[in-house]
């Protein structure tokens, strides 16, 4: 989750990279990433939240994190349903040609992989799905703190950091969180399992107000055939 993610029921272990792994479509993609500017991604629409939850996001930060569309119909919290795989990562103006280049080698370092949907987990007034396997997010989240040790997941609040988690509900406290999330998981499971092939990893940055794309970076996907020629920065962006 992000910062801006938690703030509403007062969690501090919500899912949070920027969480969210919005699922609107930003920067143009090729093979690798692309730094082209795309649309605002609504993964932090409740822009400002993260100062009242003690982690205030910081304009130019920036996130790493899957979108998982399949889930938008089940999350209440008010933003796409999102895996955050780092957050925060460096600060936008640290990201050049250069930097571009070796995140693009990076993420195609790693296949692609699927993750599946069927169990609920919770955090102090957060309800989430956790995603299955959690190895290949946190193998990402790995690589990348190795190459920037600086990332340090989360400014180091949750200590190592989170399980890999997909935040569905944060309104709740303390006195009301056991029987509004013991409906709202009854109301949901019966739509569980879902799943998400994820081919692309999101760079995400705050511009003060909200969440926007900046670019994706393809995954290696054994299971694709060739493309062709990546797309331009008015192309389509990765999934």
């Amino acid at each position: 989750m992000y910062a801006d993610e938690d703030a509403a029921g007062g969690a501090s272990a919500g899912e949070h990279a920027g969480g969210n792994d919005s699922a609107g479509q930003g920067g143009s993609t090729g093979q690798g990433g692309s730094t082209g500017q795309g649309g605002s991604t609504d993964a932090g629409e409740s822009a400002g939240e993260g100062t009242a939850s003690g982690w205030p996001n910081i304009p130019g930060d920036t996130a790493f994190t899957i979108k998982v569309p399949e889930a938008d119909p089940l999350v209440r919290a008010g933003f796409p349903a999102h895996v955050t795989v780092l957050y925060p990562f460096v600060h936008e103006s640290r990201i050049d040609a250069a930097t571009d280049r070796e995140l693009t080698g990076l993420f195609a370092g790693h296949d692609a992989f699927t993750l599946t949907f069927d169990a609920f987990r919770r955090y102090p007034g957060v309800l989430c799905l956790d995603p299955w396997p959690h190895d290949p997010v946190t193998a990402l989240t790995k690589d990348l703190t190795r190459r920037w040790p600086e990332a340090v997941p989360y400014r180091g609040i949750f200590g190592a950091g989170l399980a890999p988690n997909l935040t569905v509900a944060n309104s709740e406290g303390p006195a009301t969180q056991d029987a509004a999330y013991d409906a709202l998981q009854a109301e949901l499971e019966p739509r569980l399992p879902l799943s998400r092939r994820v081919r692309a990893v999101h760079l995400i940055v705050w511009d003060g107000a909200r969440w926007r794309d900046r670019a994706a970076y393809r995954l290696r996907d054994r299971r694709r055939p060739p493309q062709g020629p990546p797309p331009t920065a008015s192309g389509t962006a990765a999934d």
